[in-house]
């Protein structure tokens, strides 16, 4: 399961720039430097690089209103899942941004079918 996580830093540099390039951002500690100085080691951080084939199922969880992380990241990794024909749910919370405490009904829901789907 991932929760509105950036998925791809090279997409990511592009789309959201001042996300991956800020001095106290997690993007910079992550990679020892902004992503246009480090690419391959982006690259290799990036969750969408390692997609293949006997990758088990996901649920992707994020905020429709995310500025942190913005939604195409996690479209993006959906679309990856669709494109190796592998199991991919993508819950998109519609009042939501990036991060939150408290589930709503509708990501209850979504967690347990998933989970029901994949234990049972």
């Amino acid at each position: 399961m991932i929760n509105y996580g950036p998925t791809d830093f090279i997409l990511r540099s592009y789309h959201q720039p001042s996300k991956t390039d800020d001095p106290k951002g997690s993007v910079l500690q992550l990679l020892g430097g902004p992503v246009r100085e480090n690419p391959e080691i982006a690259r290799l951080a990036s969750p969408s690089v390692h997609v293949s084939e006997d990758d088990p199922p996901l649920l992707i969880l994020h905020g429709q209103n995310d500025k942190t992380v913005y939604l195409r990241q996690s479209e993006h990794l959906k679309w990856l899942y669709d494109m190796n024909r592998l199991d991919a749910t993508l819950h998109i919370e519609s009042d939501k941004g990036h991060g939150w405490s408290k589930p709503t009904e509708a990501e209850k829901k979504a967690v347990l079918t998933f989970l029901n789907k994949h234990l049972n």
